[in-house]
């Protein structure tokens, strides 16, 4: 049975903390620790002192609220001590804090104890953000900055295919395609292009397009390129 309830606010420097008992009695009033080893460790020692030598990590409770990377490092001590730790929705938190009190003052020390209480108020099935799904968000966030990326240089490769060989594109070859790329990081320029070796243009075309062009685009290119602008 649970008998301990553990509530940490966490946040990028320090934590909050509050303990309480299973009638909801304060058993450590609200302390802070810092977002390190040193910091850490007095958390387990202020757990263990108010639970005794007695007790194990299965009558025991601990709680925090989803922030992003600031509770991974911690999420993941806990786990390695011994600790099932339940990450709740800041929404959820939210909730239960203007549930409990008309005052709209909020502190870290408050949302440290608002959280064991959560833990306590709901002890068979309560609403939490699983490890797996703060995974997911990361790399979904981290996806969405590599679109971003590839969509910003593809932009900036359109441009430069304009100013150096604007009419690369009505010869069927688009700006991202790994043929283009190839043909402008070897030669950035209509006028290289036009300088360049058949055989050679030949080459790069077909190396890059992995056969799909030959001489005969090659060709076409070299030809263009000697008329263009």
């Amino acid at each position: 049975m649970v008998l301990i309830y553990v509530g940490i606010d966490v946040a990028k420097d320090k934590h909050d903390c509050c303990i309480l008992g299973d009638s909801g009695t304060c058993l450590r009033e609200s302390f802070s620790f810092s977002n390190d080893k040193e910091g850490f460790s007095k958390l387990i020692a202020a757990i263990s002192a108010v639970s005794g030598k007695s007790a194990d990590s299965s009558q025991i409770r601990t709680g925090l609220e989803a922030t992003g990377h600031y509770s991974a490092n911690l999420v993941a001590f806990l786990r390695s001590s011994g600790f099932q730790p339940v990450v709740f929705n800041p929404l959820r938190v939210k909730l239960y804090r203007q549930a409990i009190s008309l005052r709209r003052t909020k502190t870290d020390k408050a949302d440290a104890k608002c959280i064991a209480g959560i833990l306590m108020s709901e002890v068979s099935s309560p609403v939490t953000v699983s490890y797996q799904i703060q995974e997911l968000k990361s790399l979904t966030r981290h996806r969405h900055r590599l679109v971003a990326i590839c969509s910003r240089s593809k932009v900036s490769m359109s441009r430069m295919v304009d100013l150096l060989f604007p009419e690369l594109p009505s010869l069927g070859l688009r700006t991202g395609q790994a043929s283009t790329l190839a043909l402008m990081a070897e030669l950035p320029g209509a006028d290289m292009i036009a300088a360049c070796r058949i055989d050679r243009l030949t080459n790069i075309l077909r190396y890059a397009s992995k056969g799909r062009y030959g001489r005969e685009k090659a060709e076409a290119i070299k030809s263009m390129a000697k008329k263009g602008v």
